[in-house]
């Protein structure tokens, strides 16, 4: 007479089973990131994955100090951190906007935005560089009507469209707003409305409910809004 197996056993054997494949695929996926950390410190590093030898900092010290790379880094990181946080605010409110409104042409407008990820970035660059350029020269000649000379240059590093940080804060938070967009519209249809209600009945205005009830609410979907446009920024 055959044993029956307990219906625990099969279900620890198909965790094991799911938990030995996503740990191979995870090893298989930090193999670069590890190829890479490693290649960082070796003195004499090759297109081949090998345990550094020797061990060297020279590598970060010709980045961060010779060539100025620390530079670059605080460069990287305002620019799409200031555009990270356009993107949740605009996202964040349009998406509230979005889920909340009854309207026939919400659809198409969510499909319609959303288009712009389908263009590939490499056919905007001449468009919008020429864009770029003719808003630069508007910028730029109202700062030398507001400002000395010799600031000139300094304050368009600042707002300039071209070779400013405006320019790639712009830039970085339209590329990445329909997709956020998309994700803080889907996350707002899965709030209630019963807790606008319930602050509504208290005497709560839209600013108070904004801030007291949806805004607390709306941190998980801002959250992840925000890892994406950062991470593909």
């Amino acid at each position: 007479m055959s044993k029956s197996i307990p219906a625990g056993s099969k279900f620890l054997d198909r965790n094991g089973v799911a938990y030995a494949t996503l740990s191979l695929i995870s090893i298989f996926c930090a193999i670069p990131f590890v190829w890479l950390i490693l290649a960082s410190f070796d003195g004499n590093a090759s297109l081949f994955l090998r345990w550094p030898n020797p061990w060297t900092f020279n590598n970060y010290i010709g980045i961060f100090v010779r060539e100025g790379g620390a530079r670059w880094f605080v460069n990287s990181f305002v620019v799409v951190g200031v555009a990270t946080m356009i993107v949740l605010l605009f996202a964040g409110l349009g998406g509230y906007a979005l889920s909340r409104m009854k309207v026939w042409w919400k659809k198409p407008f969510l499909y319609l935005i959303i288009l712009v990820r389908v263009i590939p970035p490499p056919a905007l660059i001449v468009p919008l560089y020429k864009i770029l350029l003719t808003g630069n020269d508007a910028v730029g000649s109202l700062v030398r009507s507001v400002v000395n000379p010799e600031s000139v240059r300094p304050v368009m590093l600042v707002v300039g469209l071209i070779d400013g940080y405006l320019g790639l804060i712009l830039v970085f938070a339209a590329m990445q707003l329909p997709l956020a967009l998309w994700i803080m519209k889907t996350y707002f249809d899965t709030i209630p409305q019963d807790y606008e209600e319930a602050a509504l009945v208290d005497g709560a205005n839209l600013m108070q409910r904004i801030r007291l009830v949806i805004g607390p609410l709306a941190l998980p979907g801002l959250a992840a809004a925000g890892l994406f446009a950062f991470g593909l920024g």
